[in-house]
């Protein structure tokens, strides 16, 4: 079985190496982005402007979604203006189509 956490500075590393799987998957450029998905990770985390939860078996990661706050000009819909963009689910090959990446998409929703 997995748990799902949110994930915290001291996950940064794992972050990147998830980003970096799902963008060679979507797209096959993602390894050439380390440094500034490290540096993005390392900015955005502790402002909580980048919210993450990661999921976890056996003390392994095998997924993780999150989100990120966008500032827009408010309007009569959203008089705050700050919406939330989920940024992406991923989940693992071996783990897909057990529920991880649904569990992650309802945590971050």
């Amino acid at each position: 079985m997995w748990t799902i956490r949110r994930a915290t500075i001291d996950d940064l590393e794992t972050l990147v190496s998830l980003r970096i799987n799902f963008l060679e998957e979507v797209n096959n450029s993602g390894e050439g982005l380390r440094e500034a998905l490290a540096a993005y990770f390392r900015r955005m985390l502790p402002s909580e402007n980048y919210i993450a939860w990661l999921a976890i078996h056996e003390g392994e990661p095998i997924g993780t979604a999150g989100f990120v706050f966008l500032d827009k000009p408010p309007s009569g819909k959203n008089p705050w203006g700050r919406e939330a963009y989920v940024m992406n689910v991923y989940t693992l090959p071996g783990w897909r189509k057990q529920g991880v990446g649904a569990a992650l998409l309802n945590v971050v929703l």
